[in-house]
């Protein structure tokens, strides 16, 4: 019976913890290109779900570019903000960023391969003269997914060490 109330209580747990959760309002992404000088790491906020060319909407940033933060989402070089599932998950409008110098620093693709341009060095931000660099994007958990996966797994220990220990005889025939 005691098994039982510990079940109920947990799994009360779990839903009043789900509820009080509040959800994101679109996914996060780490978003980070390397090479030519440039080291750039950000979170990307996206919209929740797929337009209608199969790609995330990038709504906010937060990040920086060589120590130079990222003040947010810039129109330089025509960039569409758009985030797609798979690599090299940009375009050739690619997504562009204000710095807090004043410099404004876009990345896109073209022919499968990502380049990097800034407003200084290549104020038309068509990439001419520009080595690619390497992107990665991965998906950032939302906190409540990682709250419930703890709680989970604390309940699973719970449940574990409350659990009786069965003790068989041994027996030679």
């Amino acid at each position: 019976m005691r098994k039982q109330s510990v079940a109920v209580f947990l799994f009360a747990a779990v839903a009043i913890f789900s509820l009080a959760v509040p959800s994101a309002k679109g996914d996060s992404f780490d978003f980070n290109y390397s090479g030519s000088g440039l080291n750039e790491t950000s979170v990307v906020t996206t919209t929740d779900t797929l337009n209608a060319l199969g790609a995330y909407t990038i709504l906010s940033v937060v990040g920086e570019i060589n120590g130079v933060s990222f003040t947010g989402l810039s129109s330089f070089a025509g960039a569409d903000q758009l985030l797609y599932p798979s690599a090299p998950f940009i375009d050739l409008s690619g997504v562009s960023f204000s710095g807090a110098n004043g410099i404004n620093y876009t990345v896109g693709a073209l022919n499968g391969a990502v380049y990097a341009a800034n407003s200084v060095t290549d104020p038309s931000g068509n990439f001419v003269s520009n080595e690619p660099v390497k992107l990665t994007v991965t998906a950032v958990p939302e906190p409540g997914s990682l709250g419930l996966l703890a709680l989970g797994l604390l309940a699973l220990g719970v449940t574990k060490f409350r659990s009786p220990r069965v003790r068989t005889a041994s027996c030679c025939y």
